[in-house]
């Protein structure tokens, strides 16, 4: 197998170690391994009711205005 090495801010890799504890996983690649795994396992279904629907209905500009509010 081969490694690489990737850069998180700080706050990043303290949420990462949480979610390792919670997971049990033995290392940060597990872990990833099981959160990708748990995001590609979501079926399209639940993105809507319609078949055709985009996964995403707002912009970045509409997420920003509604979180401000």
């Amino acid at each position: 197998m081969v490694y690489s090495t990737i850069q998180v801010a700080k706050s990043l890799l303290q949420r990462l170690t949480k979610l390792k504890e919670k997971y049990k996983s033995k290392s940060y690649n597990e872990l990833l391994e099981t959160l990708v795994e748990k995001e590609e396992a979501v079926p399209e279904s639940m993105f809507g009711a319609h078949p055709e629907m985009r996964k995403r209905l707002f912009t970045e500009k509409d997420e920003a205005e509604t979180h401000a509010l």
